[in-house]
């Protein structure tokens, strides 16, 4: 099927390319059950439309069954350690897809999460693949939302509270594109408190969430966002090259003549003293990379609204890498080495602080032991 489809499709006809769609997404959504071992469950809960119904008032319309939304998850998910959780943008797009016009005049290997799979069971890993797009079902009665998914946040919401915490797994990942950030950020501001205590990093491909998604976040969640997640945005520059820095403790200032050694410039540690990029970014000049763009000129330059935003005292917050291409459908698969890099250096990161943590409190309990 995937070289089936690595040819241009062009046809005049919009209902004959939403044919091929149709096909293609049913394709991948099959073979994410029959090839990858996955399994389907519907949303919202059959207990929790039960309970829904049940609180509706009498003579009211009961809600139908129909009214629920796939998602998919690894067959083996309860004995894992980890979780990778995948989240797809806004549009047509559905479960198993990060671009569908990738798929069809591309290949799979470039347009759906199959590569994702495929590392995720070579690494023992879980795997949610969230649907965030599919929030109503045209019935009898005509077009009609579905309940506690009849939008993309309130579908990462509900996903998390009555699937993903439940289960038994110690470590989340997860990678989220386009719209998937400010439903990412939408989760972190509503549910960050249980969300953080698992959550290890994200990784961001071209995500929306900037200025108006982060800036409610609690102090937890901006760190968060600033110390274990990074965006891989669309860029005319080389895969990892570094747009932007990540916004910490604005409250700190720069030690005059030691910038240079405050800034960290490797691509998958994020910078402690991070604030001094806010202030680059009030002058005249600021840095992407390692090349200087003067102020006036960056538009023309890059054409990315997300610089002058950033110029604005709008940000991510998060550090900004390029995904080393300029189409936003192919920034989730592009920089796929490199995010599957930084998935493994965050749980690394995690599971050693978890394990210094352990010896402390046994430290403490020996202690305590000798001195009654």
């Amino acid at each position: 099927m995937s070289s089936i489809l690595s040819w241009n499709f062009a046809t005049s006809k919009q209902d004959h390319y939403e044919e091929v769609a149709d096909a293609v997404a049913n394709y991948i959504q099959e073979s994410m059950v029959k090839e990858y071992g996955m399994q389907m469950i519907n949303l919202p809960l059959e207990e929790d439309l039960a309970d829904l119904n049940e609180k509706r008032k009498e003579g009211k319309v009961k809600i139908d069954q129909q009214l629920q939304c796939p998602i998919f998850h690894s067959s083996k998910i309860q004995a894992a350690d980890v979780v990778l959780i995948l989240l797809c943008g806004s549009g047509r797009v559905v479960s198993g897809q990060w671009a569908r016009s990738l798929c069809i005049n591309d290949s799979l290997k470039a347009g759906s999460v199959f590569p994702f799979l495929d590392w995720a069971k070579e690494k023992s890993f879980g795997v949610v693949v969230l649907n965030p797009n599919k929030n109503a079902v045209e019935t009898e009665q005509g077009l009609q939302r579905i309940p506690y998914n009849d939008s993309s946040e309130a579908h990462v919401a509900y996903t998390w509270d009555a699937f993903c915490k439940n289960l038994p797994a110690k470590h989340f990942i997860m990678v989220a594109h386009s719209y998937g950030g400010v439903s990412t950020c939408r989760l972190l501001k509503h549910h960050g408190a249980e969300v953080l205590k698992r959550l290890r990093c994200v990784a961001f491909t071209d995500s929306a969430h900037s200025g108006f998604s982060v800036e409610d976040l609690s102090r937890e969640a901006k760190h968060f966002l600033a110390q274990h997640c990074i965006n891989w945005a669309s860029s005319p520059l080389g895969l990892d090259t570094v747009l932007e820095y990540p916004l910490c403790d604005l409250s700190r200032k720069i030690t005059p003549g030691l910038e240079s050694e405050q800034m960290n410039t490797s691509p998958f540690t994020c910078c402690k003293n991070a604030d001094m990029n806010l202030l680059h970014a009030r002058k005249n000049k600021f840095l992407i990379g390692d090349i200087k763009i003067n102020r006036r000129h960056s538009n023309q330059i890059f054409k990315r609204k997300r610089i002058t935003d950033w110029l604005g005292a709008t940000s991510s917050i998060c550090k900004v890498l390029s995904a080393g291409t300029t189409v936003h459908e192919e920034t989730t698969m592009s920089a796929f080495p490199s995010i599957s890099k930084f998935l493994i250096e965050s749980l690394q990161q995690a599971t050693s602080m978890v394990s210094d943590q352990v010896q402390e409190r046994d430290q403490e309990n020996k202690s305590s032991n000798k001195g009654s």
